[in-house]
């Protein structure tokens, strides 16, 4: 038997003890384009919004708009997000990492000499990673100056 609302209880510890909350959380059912079965999404307490996921943020849970949470995308500007896309590629064809690495990841990441490839090969293709490193770093350090610029009002700080 389906449900419209879901009723969870939780407690969330913080600097005063731990706190009981209990939430009611309620749906939107979708249908699909296919009209095979339906979509279940959850509607934000807060917003209102249909939302796929919730997200725990400030002791209750809310849609990701409601929670101030933004995408990974949101996070770079394009050049150092071209950047990172190209050294984490290179990182994938050349020495055949398969693990998902973060932007971050990646500058630490230090990839071992795959089976069968001569020491020379490894060698340069190592040198053309550190190149791209440096080059992701100085689009970032760039876009982060970019916005250490501007102050909270939107004035200008010059030096």
């Amino acid at each position: 038997m389906f449900s419209d609302k879901l009723i969870i209880a939780y407690t969330v510890a913080n600097n005063a003890g731990n706190e009981n909350i209990r939430d009611t959380f309620y749906f939107a059912p979708v249908s699909n384009n296919y009209g095979v079965a339906e979509r279940l999404y959850f509607i934000c307490q807060y917003c209102g919004r249909r939302s796929r996921f919730l997200h725990l943020g400030n002791k209750h849970f809310k849609c990701r708009i409601c929670a101030n949470l933004n995408y990974t995308s949101q996070q770079t500007t394009k050049n150092s997000g071209m950047a990172a896309d190209k050294m984490k590629k290179f990182l994938r064809d050349k020495f055949k990492v398969t693990e998902k690495l973060s932007p971050m990841g990646a500058l630490e990441y230090k990839p071992e000499r795959p089976k069968g490839m001569h020491r020379n090969t490894y060698r340069k293709l190592y040198e053309q990673l550190v190149r791209l490193k440096q080059e992701y770093v100085r689009q970032y350090s760039m876009s982060v100056k970019r916005l250490l610029k501007h102050s909270a009002s939107g004035k200008i700080i010059t030096k």
